[in-house]
């Protein structure tokens, strides 16, 4: 990966990817969060667990191999993606309070990884 004093201080677009998958890592895991601790039944509880364990992995996926630009990373983040999707999708089609907020997140995810195309697939 370039480092910024090789790109001249500015932030390349795979840098701006692995900004925005942490991003969303941190929201979706802090909603995961919430759902664990927070008064609910025990299967929100678990689903919650679930959420911030997949975006603790997901976090570091983008912090570590994403980040080097090693390809498969690229391939396993889809995989978060499609699941912030399904989920902004779930939302939707129950009318959740809350579906406009995953409906966003699988908006950023994917824009991330669009951004970080060519750092996978460009000229090497």
């Amino acid at each position: 990966m370039a480092t910024m004093t090789q790109t001249g201080g500015r932030r390349t677009p795979l840098t701006i990817s692995v900004i925005l998958v942490l991003l969303v890592c941190l929201v979706a895991g802090a909603s995961g969060l919430y759902l664990t601790f927070a008064p609910t039944s025990f299967d929100e509880q678990l689903a919650g667990v679930a959420w911030a364990g997949l975006c603790v992995l997901a976090a570091a996926v983008a912090w570590l191999p994403y980040r080097r630009g090693e390809r498969w990373a690229w391939y396993a983040l889809w995989a978060f993606a499609a699941v912030v999707i399904a989920t902004a999708v779930l939302l939707l089609g129950n009318g959740g309070s809350v579906a406009m907020m995953y409906v966003g997140q699988a908006a950023v995810v994917v824009l991330a990884l669009l951004l970080g195309i060519p750092a996978f697939f460009g000229n090497r």
